[in-house]
């Protein structure tokens, strides 16, 4: 399982991640963590083929289409 975020997570707050992910997933998991500034904030959990994206940049997109739908 991968974790980005914008800044470097301490051990601690990963550690926490990785129990809290594990515990709804009921299995171990090993986290391995990477930063990318580009997402602004927030975080992407990578696990597998599945993909949640809490990053600052992602809702910014979707602000973006809904309004580019309401202005069609």
């Amino acid at each position: 399982m991968e974790i980005t975020s914008a800044i470097e997570l301490d051990e601690e707050t990963t550690a926490s991640l990785g129990r809290t992910i594990g515990e709804r997933a009921g299995r171990k998991v090993t986290l391995a963590s990477r930063v990318d500034p580009d997402i602004l904030g927030g975080i992407i959990i990578r696990v597998g083929n599945s993909i949640l994206d809490a990053s600052i940049r992602n809702r910014l997109e979707q602000l973006r289409r809904q309004v580019a739908q309401g202005a069609s």
